[in-house]
């Protein structure tokens, strides 16, 4: 059974936590142009467009770079897309909102050459064609502009410890590929990106780090996400087992989880 939308917003606002300066890294690294629109592909319930709307610099907002109809958003789920015009009134209130639509990342409403970034988030591994979605990513952004992958998870790669958790995680690759998922599209990244005319200008994968701090959300989350994830595949019994144990390595300090997730950030060619 699928999360309800405000878990899933939810979901994806951690999501776009772990992501966070490497975000900022990129766009600090790699300037955008003066002029074009700054775009984001299965915009979902709208996590990365609030982020993107009140961490730009303050001077992509004095050259009227966001000016009306210069932050959008699209993806082809409209109930996403309510929701994130619904919670939209929370950002920024300096900046402009964000200008939605309802469109795939195949056959995106915008002119050639006509953004200055357009990005994408957790998006790629769920396309049955990361390719050709590229392409069209190319399309519409300029010459001088950025195709940029914030995340893209490596799931064949995925790290559990201790030992008894590795069928958890097996369990929920499983599920994520009958689900339409591409397991080892993270390791991918850079050459899904050369073979739809981009160059990579940077890309790599995103550390693993542990303090032990997990937030009661946080872990919340995690678990909402694998309950519907395995819903049918495996028993509760199991289920609850593999809980009690991850949450008692938490409490330890020995649990391990890492899902390699690798961002790439390029120009047209």
């Amino acid at each position: 059974m699928p999360l309800a939308l405000p878990e899933w917003h939810a979901r994806c606002v951690q999501q776009a936590t772990w992501t966070e300066s490497l975000r900022r890294a990129l766009l600090a690294q790699f300037p955008l142009p003066a002029d074009g629109c700054i775009l984001e592909v299965g915009c979902g319930t709208g996590a990365i467009l609030g982020w993107l709307q009140s961490a730009l610099p303050a001077d992509a907002l004095q050259d009227n770079r966001l000016r009306d109809n210069r932050l959008l958003g699209v993806d082809f789920h409209l109930p996403s897309l309510q929701y994130a015009r619904k919670i939209s009134s929370g950002y920024a209130h300096n900046a402009p909102q964000p200008t939605l639509s309802a469109a795939d990342a195949f056959h995106l409403p915008l002119a050639d050459d006509s953004c200055a970034l357009v990005c994408c988030h957790f998006l790629l591994l769920w396309l049955p064609d990361a390719v050709a979605a590229l392409r069209e990513m190319r399309r519409v952004c300029k010459p001088d502009g950025w195709v940029m992958a914030f995340a893209e998870p490596d799931h064949a790669a995925r790290v559990d410890f201790p030992a008894e958790l590795h069928a958890l995680g097996d369990a929920q690759t499983a599920a994520l590929v009958e689900q339409g998922a591409q397991p080892q599209m993270g390791r991918q990244l850079a050459a899904v990106f050369a073979q739809a005319g981009i160059t990579v200008r940077q890309w790599g994968v995103l550390g693993g780090q542990w303090n032990g701090d997990v937030t009661d959300a946080a872990e919340e989350g995690e678990w909402a996400q694998l309950t519907a994830d395995l819903q049918g595949r495996v028993s509760h019994q199991q289920l609850d087992a593999w809980r009690q144990l991850d949450a008692a390595s938490r409490k330890d300090g020995t649990r391990a989880l890492y899902v390699p997730t690798f961002y790439a950030a390029g120009q047209p060619r």
